[in-house]
């Protein structure tokens, strides 16, 4: 199958790319983002660590697990030690693979990397306009239940986990 791919837009996060497949005169755009790491934070009491932020493209605040883009030369790790502790001031000894995940297959390609930090400490502030709020696991499954939290890579994500710990 013949396909030519062009870029229509490029900046620093994203790059739009339109894709012909000559043989069938089909046109479609796909996104091409970095791929990225998730995080989902337990401190040696068993509670979990969400952020709230604000969401330029929501106009609104979101309830989430810590993530981020994986910069360049760096492993899905790296990135997500970076990520636990600018988003939340948390750091952690203890990181735990689960696995990956896409989101949007449909307009892109990246892969989100989900990761479990164990026994989470605080160590500094979170960057500047992040909430960062412990919250025992029964009250994040409410939050999910009721569309309060609603970023599907951290719902992933806690779900791998608790399939990971025989709890479902």
């Amino acid at each position: 199958m013949d396909i030519i791919n062009k870029t229509v837009y490029k900046n620093k996060w994203f790059e739009i790319v339109n894709k012909k497949y000559t043989k069938e005169n089909k046109t479609y755009y796909i996104f091409n983002i970095p791929d990225s790491s998730v995080i989902l934070p337990v401190t040696k009491n068993n509670e979990f660590i969400i952020v709230k932020q604000f969401r330029e493209s929501l106009d609104d605040f979101s309830l989430e697990l810590p993530a981020g883009f994986i910069d360049e030369n760096e492993t899905p790790l790296i990135s997500a030690k970076r990520e636990l502790l600018e988003e939340t001031g948390y750091h952690s000894n203890e990181f735990e693979y689960l696995g990956k995940g896409r989101l949007m297959m449909n307009r892109t390609k990246s892969l989100q990397h989900l990761f479990v930090a164990k026994n989470v400490i605080k160590t500094s502030n979170p960057a500047n306009g992040i909430d960062v709020i412990k919250i025992p696991p029964k009250k994040l499954y409410n939050l999910i239940s009721s569309d309060d939290f609603i970023q599907l890579s951290g719902c992933g994500l806690i779900l791998k986990y608790l399939i990971n710990n025989n709890q479902i």
